[in-house]
């Protein structure tokens, strides 16, 4: 099974002492919020465990600043599987849904003025509370524009899913590293390390690749470990697709182009990770600046080797989804 394939990536993997508290935890924040009402919506939360996830993604983080990376991803979880089955909802209803949970994600607001009543805007509303809390107004702008990137990815995967519509390589990697949710996801550990990276440092050529292999892997190991249950639906949107398409060859061949693949990304990143420090000197950047930088490169080793370790681990991808089945209650 694709969900099988270790990529054996050079970092360490290590998982916070608090995973059992935050799963708890985290349980009890879905209902408090609405978004588990049922004993199958509860299954379904245990079965993905995103805070195993998070705690392998954050393995420092504890209590308030690991829930708080468990709640927004377990609310993104169940916002990306309102869009798995498109007969669930019309365009409209989808641009509304983005419209109205990016109304209650305002840099600026730690409280917008109204909410609307379906219980995923209220979730939404109590994650975005508490990561603007103490925050600079850049940081929650950038934040909230990857959330942005998150949610609109979504409804426009979510669009041309039913055409089954095939994307080459350099039109789905831009796409996924939008859907895949992985810049907001790095966000989440600034946050719950409580450090957050300049503007200055973001625009840092070695940075920006070091994140983009980031996301690259993540949703790369995302769409081999999650392929069986993506067919089963007709999700056209997964790189081993786009791979057997684009080199007219078996499954066998693609999951190996894949493999080199990652392993080739493993050394680039270790390569730039190597002249980090030089670069953060060229760029001029502060002594504190430099600090946020390594600690963000430290974050996105951690957030790989945690992601892979989860992902060939998680129920969420172990059983194919019969495409008449919806992935989750409606909640929009």
């Amino acid at each position: 099974m694709p969900q099988d394939i270790d990529f054996h990536l050079p970092f360490e993997l290590r998982t916070s002492p608090d995973v059992e508290g935050a799963r708890t935890r985290s349980l009890i924040w879905a209902r408090q919020q609405g978004i588990a009402t049922s004993p199958l919506d509860e299954q379904r939360i245990r079965q993905w465990d995103i805070a195993e996830l998070m705690a392998k993604w954050a393995p420092s983080a504890v209590g308030p600043s690991l829930d708080l990376t468990v709640d927004a991803v377990v609310a993104c979880t169940v916002y990306d599987d309102q869009f798995d089955d498109r007969r669930l909802h019309s365009a409209e209803e989808l641009d509304r849904a983005v419209a109205e949970v990016l109304g209650v994600m305002r840099p600026g607001e730690t409280w917008p003025e109204r909410i609307p009543e379906a219980p995923l805007y209220r979730a939404f509303a109590h994650v975005w509370s508490r990561l603007a809390s103490g925050a600079t107004p850049d940081w929650q702008r950038r934040t909230a524009r990857h959330f942005r990137w998150f949610m609109e990815a979504g409804v426009e995967e979510s669009r041309d899913r039913p055409a089954r519509k095939m994307l080459g390589t350099e039109q789905f990697i831009p796409l996924r590293r939008r859907s895949g949710l992985v810049y907001a996801m790095m966000d989440l550990s600034e946050k719950a390390y409580g450090f957050e990276t300049s503007a200055r440092a973001r625009e840092m050529p070695e940075l920006c690749r070091m994140l983009d292999i980031t996301s690259d892997f993540i949703t790369t190991a995302n769409d081999v470990h999650s392929l069986e249950k993506e067919e089963s639906r007709g999700d056209p949107y997964n790189y081993v697709l786009v791979v057997e398409h684009e080199l007219d060859c078996g499954r066998r061949e693609a999951l190996r182009t894949i493999t080199d693949l990652v392993g080739d990304w493993c050394r680039e990143f270790t390569a730039i990770e190597r002249r980090l420090l030089d670069a953060c000197r060229a760029y001029d950047l502060t002594g504190q600046e430099t600090e946020a930088v390594l600690r963000l490169c430290e974050c996105m080793r951690s957030a790989m080797r945690g992601y892979d370790d989860w992902s060939r681990s998680t129920q969420r991808y172990a059983r194919p989804v019969p495409p008449a089945e919806p992935a989750y209650s409606s909640l929009l």
